[in-house]
């Protein structure tokens, strides 16, 4: 049996205006959930990027520090007795040399025996200072400084020395090499040691 021409185009028709604005409508509401994700996913991405960085900075860092410790020289310079060294908070600057390393809880002073440029510090430099100052552990050798270790969000560092590796204190004036400890730390929580010795072999 045929079916009438007006049954046709009822099968045929397209939505009505209360269907059209029920679909507008969900369009409308599934938009406005997802866009408020998309700064958030951004920003969780920006996060992830600037924290692997800033992994490998500390790795980096942690290196060049390690490396300029393991260079200092493990017996007094007897040709450097006469060098000057920075006079920033360590006393007796003409004596660095003559002692291989010092140090109290903010800097250290070491006569390094370097081959090729490490850090701050160029082949051949006489004296390295490593001094906790602004935020970071800052690496200045002559004219030259850069930072190693970045210090976030308010943490505060140290230094400090050991003959053996137990019993630690907050200077050292030689002569020898010792143990060197560098901690971060926010408040009473410790976030990180690095130990190495000051001019032997890996710790």
């Amino acid at each position: 049996m045929a079916m009438s021409p007006e049954r046709t185009r009822r099968g045929e028709r397209g939505f009505s205006l209360i269907e059209a604005i029920v679909v507008v409508t969900l369009t409308g509401l599934l938009t406005l959930m997802i866009l408020p994700l998309l700064p958030r996913t951004s920003a969780q991405s920006a996060n992830v990027a600037a924290r692997a960085n800033q992994s490998l900075d500390e790795a980096r860092g942690e290196r060049q520090l390690r490396l300029l410790l393991r260079a200092a020289l493990s017996e007094p310079d007897p040709d450097g007795a006469d060098e000057e060294a920075p006079d920033h908070h360590v006393p007796g600057r003409n004596r660095v040399a003559s002692l291989g390393l010092q140090g109290d809880a903010q800097t250290l002073l070491a006569t390094p025996a370097l081959s090729q440029p490490l850090a701050c510090a160029s082949a051949g430099a006489s004296v390295i200072q490593l001094i906790v100052r602004a935020g970071a552990l800052r690496c200045r050798s002559g004219a030259n400084e850069s930072v190693l270790v970045a210090l976030k969000d308010g943490a505060e560092a140290s230094f400090s020395y050991s003959r053996d590796g137990r019993s630690w204190n907050g200077r050292w004036e030689g002569p020898g090499a010792p143990y060197v400890r560098f901690q971060i730390r926010r408040g009473a929580l410790v976030e990180r040691t690095i130990i190495e010795r000051a001019g032997g072999a890996p710790s």
